[in-house]
């Protein structure tokens, strides 16, 4: 399970540890997004789909406030064995102003969890 924010991704290594991981598995790669209420759509990154091909699975647009619980959820409801996210860089007042999903879920994830560089 991998899950995506709704910016685009410019680096295709940022995805080359799990596609690895899924060919060597045999699996698909499910992209998760969480979304707010506003958001109708899976925020779908060409890219993604040209980077995975036949190692893409499904994509899924779930709708919370609370970003970390309801993938937690997401990923115990649909019994996930690992969970990717990716880390992005952020300048010193996007680190003041704005939260970081990564952190919390560091504290509560029951799976794996893969964190990725964006760069």
């Amino acid at each position: 399970m991998l899950a995506l924010d709704n910016q685009t991704l410019e680096h295709s290594f940022t995805f080359y540890v799990p596609l690895q991981l899924a060919k060597k598995w045999d699996n698909k790669i499910d992209l998760i997004h969480v979304a707010n209420k506003n958001e109708s759509s899976f925020p779908f990154d060409p890219f993604v789909g040209n980077f995975l091909q036949d190692y893409m699975g499904e994509a899924h647009l779930v709708k919370s406030k609370d970003v970390g619980f309801k993938l937690m959820d997401f990923v115990r409801s649909n019994d996930y064995q690992l969970l990717v996210m990716v880390k992005r860089a952020k300048g010193f007042w996007a680190k003041l102003f704005t939260k970081d999903h990564i952190s919390e879920e560091i504290q509560r994830c029951f799976v794996p969890l893969l964190i990725v560089p964006e760069d």
